[in-house]
């Protein structure tokens, strides 16, 4: 389960059309890297990617 995590309200918006588009299905929340605990609702993920990496990549 892909689960996206940022605080701008309206970057997940897009993230939402994009993820729907490409046909993939992913958790996304709104809030800070900060929250990443209580955002995951006791769910372990086995890896973890920054957004912030795939700024180049369109």
């Amino acid at each position: 389960m892909l689960i996206g995590i940022d605080p701008d309200p309206a970057v997940l918006a897009r993230a939402r059309i994009r993820l729907a588009a490409g046909g993939f299905r992913a958790d996304v929340r709104n809030g800070f890297a900060r929250q990443t605990a209580e955002l995951l609702d006791g769910r372990r993920p086995t890896e973890i990617v920054s957004s912030l990496m795939f700024i180049k990549c369109r």
